[in-house]
């Protein structure tokens, strides 16, 4: 047999051994029970559950905390206006509204409505100013009264004039009669406070009340003890019997 038909019965055969173990796969496969794919459920499987769990936490947490930022903001921009003086309503004319009598009309009413509003509020701003104004005299009257010092006023009357928020620091706080008195009662130091800056000046004046409500230290006597005197009456180390004898 020669080497080429040797060659080819090698191939047939390997071709034959391929094709038998091919059926004998496919066999194998369609006589085999179908497993059952469905799989418990695992950790992995809640997985994605908690994620769009925690992910809503995190949105609803977020957007809280945003409300709570531009209610934060909100509040300062609120405050901002307020403590701003308010513009005066300008009255509106005729001219602005190119000859439009109807439009004029309009800006009309609204600007007389909030003229009358800031009219009213500004009046209720001044009583209020008048009202603290006279509640803070009438307490620093008192104060003077409570200090019974007959030369009050002269002394006051003799200080320097001083910058405005200065002197009303001297008549807001507790101890203003008695730091008044003192300084128009030492004029060197009402001099140097009306020649103070303002901030120096309210500085100056904390350190004074300090010292003046510091309480003096008491100095103990470097004398010695005095002897205490001995009773005359009475026994000592030696008693006496009855008839006055002495017993040792």
């Amino acid at each position: 047999m020669s080497e080429q038909e040797n060659a080819a019965q090698v191939e047939e055969a390997t071709y034959d051994l391929e094709e038998a173990i091919e059926n004998e796969i496919n066999e194998t496969s369609e006589s085999a029970p179908e497993e059952d794919t469905q799989e418990e459920p695992t950790e992995e499987a809640e997985k994605p559950e908690t994620d769009a769990f925690q992910k809503r936490v995190n949105k609803l947490t977020k957007e809280k905390y945003d409300a709570k930022r531009e209610a934060e903001e909100l509040r300062k921009r609120l405050e901002e206006l307020e403590s701003k003086p308010k513009a005066e309503a300008k009255k509106p004319t005729l001219e602005d509204f190119d000859y439009d009598d109807s439009s004029y009309q309009d800006a009309l009413i609204e600007y007389r409505v909030q003229k009358a509003i800031q009219d009213k509020e500004a009046a209720q701003a001044t009583a209020k100013q008048q009202a603290q104004a006279q509640e803070a005299q009438a307490a620093f009257n008192e104060r003077v009264e409570k200090l019974n010092k007959p030369d009050f006023w002269d002394a006051a009357n003799s200080i320097p004039t001083l910058d405005p928020s200065v002197a009303q620091a001297l008549t807001l706080a507790d101890e203003g009669a008695e730091l008044i008195y003192h300084l128009g009662t030492h004029l060197d130091q009402a001099d140097k406070l009306a020649s103070m800056a303002p901030t120096q000046a309210l500085l100056y004046i904390g350190k004074l009340s300090a010292s003046l409500n510091k309480k003096p230290d008491i100095k103990l006597s470097a004398a010695p003890d005095p002897i205490e005197p001995i009773n005359s009456g009475g026994s000592l180390s030696k008693d006496r019997g009855p008839d006055g004898a002495v017993f040792e």
